[in-house]
């Protein structure tokens, strides 16, 4: 399971996809919801820009998050577990452990 940045809680949803479902980006009428005349949605010129603004906004956003972010080698340890095994054994050995 991912560590998400409680810095910026924006990518962790981004990450979980916990986004509201796109609305269709045409300029003619479409159907929403579950079906029948009653749900025809007809977007206003004013609704159109808000998609396309939103969109955009998107798109900008995507295209951030897909930036790699720079990782901190300080904090990692790239040793393999043999290594660390034998670093293990020796701290217990100098405490009078074995």
């Amino acid at each position: 399971m991912a560590v998400n940045d409680p810095a910026h809680p924006e990518l962790a949803r981004a990450a979980q996809d916990v986004e509201e479902p796109r609305r269709p980006s045409s300029s003619d009428s479409f159907h929403g919801g579950r079906g029948g005349a009653g749900n025809i949605v007809h977007p206003t010129d004013s609704d159109l820009v808000k998609l396309r603004l939103e969109e955009e906004e998107r798109q900008r956003l995507a295209a951030e998050m897909a930036k790699p972010r720079p990782i901190d080698h300080t904090k990692i340890d790239y040793r393999g577990w043999a290594d660390k095994g034998k670093d293990y054994l020796r701290r217990v050995a100098k405490k009078g452990g074995m």
